[in-house]
């Protein structure tokens, strides 16, 4: 059975001259993370504001708003009654092109706030036009280890090894052993593959919703800030893609 939580959502300001301090933010999502519940992060672009939300489960308010303190002392958190959500707009999915095997940029990577890139690209937005990052982060609803093994490790088993009484005695004790198994990529995919599912994790989607007046217009904003995305990307191991 699934519990249902009661959601609101919260306008979040941080002074424009506040640290970019990586190590913190990990922690703070990590945080997040452990608390195990759905919740949602917007920016919203307008062509003369940014403004940021929380949308979380009232019963989780002190857990997400003492972390996010933790990193940003001077944030003001308030109930986000000026938020309008978009009705009319063009949705926009992206996705890791590996998810199972590398993560995207980690924060200790940039040297300053990889979200500056992203709402920088949208200063060209006109009167009327709104662009929402909005990331959906869901507690993992599968075993992603599990999952990973068959993609991750290939037998080294044979039948022609049960042929014979010793074959097939020697493969059942590598088995129980768990010797009977190897690396299907080189040592380095594989201890990254291992190192990011071994770390908190949580299902999440980026969608960008835009407010524009056609799907045309809507597709000229998304190109012009694809390529800010790419700041999320390492290099040759993952990067953001549509969502398929």
């Amino acid at each position: 059975m699934t519990e249902i939580h009661a959601y609101n959502l919260y306008n979040v300001q941080v002074p424009k001259t506040t640290d970019w301090q990586p190590e913190a933010i990990v922690q703070m999502f990590n945080a997040w993370f452990a608390i195990n519940i759905p919740f949602n992060v917007y920016t919203a672009a307008y062509n003369n504001r940014i403004t940021t939300y929380l949308h979380i489960p009232n019963n989780a308010h002190a857990a997400f708003t003492n972390s996010l303190h933790t990193v940003y002392p001077q944030a003001n958190i308030s109930k986000g009654i000026t938020f309008t959500p978009l009705v009319n707009y063009f949705l926009y999915q992206f996705e890791s092109a590996t998810p199972f095997i590398g993560s995207l940029g980690y924060a200790k990577d940039h040297k300053e706030d990889p979200l500056r890139h992203v709402t920088g690209a949208m200063t060209h937005l006109v009167n009327n036009e709104c662009i929402v990052y909005e990331l959906v982060f869901c507690p993992p609803r599968k075993n992603y280890e599990e999952l990973s093994r068959p993609l991750l490790e290939s037998s080294m088993s044979h039948w022609t090894q049960y042929l014979t009484i010793g074959g097939a005695k020697q493969a059942v004790i590598q088995k129980v052993a768990g010797a009977d198994k190897r690396d299907t990529y080189t040592q380095e995919i594989t201890r990254m593959a291992r190192t990011k599912l071994l770390s908190p994790l949580a299902e999440t989607t980026l969608n960008v919703k835009i407010n524009a007046a056609s799907r045309e217009r809507a597709d000229e904003i998304v190109t012009s800030f694809r390529p800010a995305l790419q700041v999320f990307e390492r290099s040759g191991i993952s990067g953001l893609v549509p969502a398929s």
